[in-house]
Parts: structure tokens; sequence; C-alpha cells
């Protein structure tokens, strides 16, 4: 049987509803008909500026989320007996900031008891319950801010900010209170607290992943550095003490996160800050205005940015770099492929990459980067988490030093040829001889000093 009449009077149907508004518009005149096509129009901008938006993102894949931190969270949470940042918390609401004159006092004691005057000796005073409870929380293996299993903010993030703030400052007061121990007899007191303070450097790090965090935590390192060398070089502290004080900075030095760690942070934060874009749209629009030629784009740049497909487009830009930066950063720099595009420091494809890294082209990457709100290339990205890295891992290793010279010289009966002779003595580097002549270069890779 023959369907060929149902299917014209369907085709017929469909073409009438089609037709439909252009002969309602026929049979009208004036303001009906104005008000008709006014109607239409209202209908149909919208949905071509929808087309036209969907339009803008063609070619640039959706990755999913690349930066979410690495690990599994506990969705129950982590037992207050095991979180450092609950005494930690109750530290941070102990602190008071200095006042002008303390932190004159502070300025000129340059972090030793010895001349830290009545009015910073106060303050450090006042702060004993705090440090107590730095103490108490460096002890614990866990470094939460946040509830586990529960999104954060920016509103949590600028309090984690607060606490970690805070707790830098009570860690300037601990050391002070290291140098009061030591000269009152109680070296191992004494060291008790500085390892404390190193301790909560890394666990600063563990909980609030960002550049600003990882700067704050090196800071408190490199101020520990004198008062820990003035202490292994007291004739009062044992070589049992100077071992265990070695030990358990090699200990510490694990929990230093890797750089992916820091990586994520920040595009975590910048992905946060696409909540407001208002910002952005007026930077991106001020050169067009400020040129004086006519850019319809200068008027409504909202508009425009939403046509452009703003936030999306920046949205999955970020998470492309992120898959970029992720797939390499962890592994040494003699592992990494070579930059396809240096100036957005974007690598090479690789087969052994996640696919998330290799879903577009460098170039094609790099053309829709510079095209999004987003900007591609922040310090963060382009070498501050970099040096942050090499320099955190310089900081460090000066402190074991700092232990390692003294102990090499009391347990050898000479001092070492170089601090990195001692250090190697007691932490040897893979592939070397502890006993290696010190004329002979360091191997490759051995840095030497924070990158400048």
């Amino acid at each position: 049987m023959s369907t060929e009449p149902a299917r014209t009077r369907s085709e017929g149907t469909v073409l009438e509803i089609l037709l439909s508004p252009l002969r309602a518009v026929e049979r009208t005149r004036g303001w009906r008909r104005l008000g008709l096509l006014l109607l239409y129009a209202a209908v149909a901008v919208p949905i071509l500026a929808i087309l036209w938006r969907r339009s803008q993102l063609n070619g640039l894949p959706d990755v999913g989320d690349t930066f979410d931190l690495p690990g599994p969270r506990p969705a129950a949470g982590v037992p207050d007996d095991r979180n450092a940042f609950v005494p930690y918390g109750r530290a941070a609401e102990h602190f008071r900031d200095m006042s002008p004159a303390e932190g004159r006092s502070f300025s000129q004691a340059n972090l030793r008891w010895s001349r830290a005057d009545a009015t910073l000796r106060g303050w450090v005073a006042e702060h004993r319950e705090a440090i107590s409870l730095l103490r108490a929380g460096s002890g614990r293996p866990e470094a939460y801010l946040e509830r586990p299993g529960l999104a954060s903010g920016p509103s949590d993030r600028a309090a984690g900010q607060e606490v970690i703030r805070r707790l830098s400052w009570i860690g300037n007061a601990a050391i002070f209170e290291a140098g009061r121990l030591r000269a009152e007899g109680d070296p191992a007191g004494a060291w008790a607290v500085l390892k404390a303070v190193v301790r909560v450097s890394r666990d600063m790090e563990r909980a609030l992943p960002t550049a600003w965090c990882r700067t704050t935590a090196i800071i408190l390192v490199q101020f520990a550095r004198e008062p820990v060398a003035e202490w292994a070089g007291d004739g009062s502290v044992g070589i049992p003490l100077l071992r265990q004080a070695l030990d358990d900075l090699a200990a510490i030095e694990p929990l230093t996160p890797p750089l992916s760690h820091f990586y994520r942070g920040e595009y975590e934060a910048a992905d946060e800050s696409m909540e407001d874009l208002s910002p952005r749209i007026a930077a991106r629009a001020q050169p067009r205005s400020d040129a004086g030629t006519f850019d319809p784009s200068a008027f409504a740049p909202g508009l425009a940015a939403f046509l452009r497909g703003e936030p999306e487009r920046s949205r999955r830009v970020l998470r492309l770099l992120a898959a970029n930066d992720l797939a390499w950063c962890d592994r040494p720099i003699i592992d990494r492929p070579a930059w396809a595009v240096p100036r957005l420091r974007i690598y090479e494809p690789n087969p052994s990459a996640p696919p998330a890294s290799r879903a577009l082209p460098p170039g094609e990457l790099a053309r829709w980067a510079e095209s999004a709100l987003i900007d591609p290339a922040p310090p963060w990205r382009t070498g501050d988490i970099e040096k942050g890295e090499r320099t955190d891992r310089w900081s460090l290793g000066q402190l074991k030093e700092a232990v390692a010279v003294p102990l090499f010289t009391r347990e050898t009966g000479r001092p070492p040829a170089s601090p990195a002779e001692a250090l190697r003595h007691y932490d040897p580097i893979p592939g070397d001889a502890p006993d290696r002549d010190e004329a002979r270069p360091l191997p490759e890779g051995r840095d030497e000093g924070p990158l400048r």
C-alpha cells in the first residue's frame, strides 16, 4: 500500500506551520504588523544569540575537571586527633598582631632571644599557649584546613589564608621561644620547638596549595636556619640529640607536597575567579575604548563576552592548560618534552601523557588561550611555582646542613671541607660516594642554591 499521499499531507502541514508567521505579517497592517515583527524579533534574537554563542566554542573540547586535588579526600572527615589544624586553629585564635613598638623590637632582635628586649619578650610570653598548640599540632599526620569532603569557595580560601598568616607569626614567636629554652639550659626543649616550626611549614603547604602559602612557608623555614645553626653549634647539645635532629629533618622533608599540588591549587583559584568576570571584561574593553575607533563590543563588553562563549571558553582553556601542565610538572625536567609554545609554556604532545593533555594540538590550544578572557600565562604558570620548588628544597637542605656540619665535626674530629660533604656523609646522593673528593664537581641536577 502506498504511503505517498500521507507523506505529502504531512509535509504540507509542516510547511503551513513554517509559513504561518509570514502569512500573519502579510495579512496585518499598520501598528499590528509592526507589533508582530517586534514579537518575532524578540523571539528570534535570543535563539540566534544562543546558537551563535555555541558556535564560538566549536573545536574547543571540554576535558572535564583536570585540576581537582589529587588523592582520595576522606568523605567522612578526619578525626580531630589526627588533624593538625584542629590545634593550629586554636593557636591562631590566641594570636595577636604586634604593636608598632613590638614590630620595631622584632626587627632589631633579628630572631635572636639574646637581642630581644622586654617589649618583644612580653609578646613572645603572651603567645606561649599558641606555641604549645603549635607543637601539639605538629605531631599529627593529617593537615586539613577545610572539612574533607566539602567543597571550598573563595571565602573559605580567604579564611584559610588568614590562619596561615597567623601560624607563620606564631612560628616566629616559637623561634624566639626556642632561643629562650636554649639559654635556660634546655636544648632538647629548644629543638622540640624548632622542629615544630619546620613541621608547621610543611603542614601549611599541604593545607593551602597556593604560591602565596608556599612563599610564606619558605620564609618561615629560612627564618629558622640561623637559630637551628646556633642551636646545633652549642656545645651543650649532645651528639645523640644532633643525630635525632637530623633524623627529624629527614623525616619532615618528604612531607613537602609535589609541584602538582600547587599547580592544582592555583588552577582552582583561577577557576573560582571566573564567577565574576566583570573586572576582566572591563580590562579587555578599555584598550578598544581608548583606541577611538568604532567597536560595538566596547559599548556592550559583557554581551560581547557572552556571545564569544565566556566564561565557558576560559574555563575550557583553563582545563586544557591544567592537563598540559599536570602531565609533566612532577617529572624531572630532563624527562619532560620540549615546549611547543614557549611563551605559554605548552608542552609538545606525547603519547605517554593522559589523553586530556593531548586533546588539542599545541598551536590550536595557544590560539584558543590567547582569545580567552583568562590570562593563560600568569606568573605562577610561567616560573614562580617552579622557582618556589627549588627554593623550598634548597631551604630545607640548608637546615639539614646546619645540623650535619657540627655533627660531622664532632664525630670525625675535623670540620668538613664544605657543608655539602657533611650532608652527603649522613644523607648521600644516590650513586655518589659519601667520601667523594670535594674538588670534584657535584653530579648534574644537584641544586646549590635557590633560583634567582
